[in-house]
């Protein structure tokens, strides 16, 4: 038997495995997928990095059993149910940050909750469903600070980063209302002038966003400030 009736032989085995077991199929289908992924160009501003799972391993529509799989040109966990049809795209989560001036400073809170418990940061959080990025930007500044605000500028927007998958908003504020009280999520409220700045700002993003603000250097740029500190930011806001 020459080689090449030996590569036609197994070829129809394995075919006839296929056709056969359910558990073949998948295999092979893990198996292509793998080589398609591992030839993918490496990750740059035209071919981005995957996007993080988060430990996703079952359909929220149907339950069936979440695999990797190649769709629209991005690995992506897709369901297996071929009646389903689920992808989990893991599109960013919006967050809206208020910088709120009060006599020459700026408004931090102290994180009550993961992560970076006790660190201070700009008040801010995820924007709700059908809710614009200004609403919850005041939203969450009366939630967390007390003040009601006055939205006066888009300072800013920061793409998502390796290690978090958020776009991030920044908006200039100031208070019309109410009362600096902390609310349910904060430890403690200050307002700091550029020399009084914490120490134990929780978020690299959120010290750079306070370095420009202070500097003025957000009216020149506008989006995407250019270190952005992509690297180590942790999840959530």
């Amino acid at each position: 038997m020459t080689v090449f009736s030996c590569i036609v032989a197994m070829a129809c085995v394995v075919l006839a495995a296929a056709l056969l077991f359910p558990q073949v199929r998948r295999l092979i289908k893990r198996l292509l997928a793998s080589v398609s992924l591992s030839n993918r160009p490496p990750a740059t501003d035209d071919h981005p990095p995957p996007a993080h799972f988060a430990g996703w391993k079952y359909c929220p529509l149907c339950a069936s059993r979440l695999e990797e799989r190649e769709v629209c040109e991005r690995p992506r966990m897709a369901c297996t149910n071929k009646r389903c049809h689920y992808v989990h795209w893991d599109n960013p989560k919006p967050v809206a940050l208020c910088l709120v001036e009060v006599d020459g400073g700026l408004v931090l809170t102290r994180r009550r909750h993961p992560p970076r418990v006790g660190t201070w940061c700009i008040p801010g959080g995820f924007v709700e469903a059908h809710e614009a990025p200004e609403t919850a930007a005041k939203r969450e500044t009366w939630e967390e600070t007390g003040l009601l605000v006055e939205i006066t500028s888009l300072l800013g927007v920061y793409s998502p980063c390796q290690g978090g998958n958020e776009m991030v908003i920044v908006f200039g504020a100031r208070p019309v209302g109410g009362a600096l009280n902390k609310g349910e999520e904060v430890l403690e409220l200050g307002v700091f002038k550029e020399a009084d700045l914490p120490a134990d700002i929780g978020f690299p993003q959120h010290l750079e966003i306070i370095q420009y603000w202070f500097k003025g250097d957000f009216s020149a740029r506008g989006i995407d400030p250019p270190s952005n500190h992509c690297d180590n930011v942790p999840r959530d806001r």
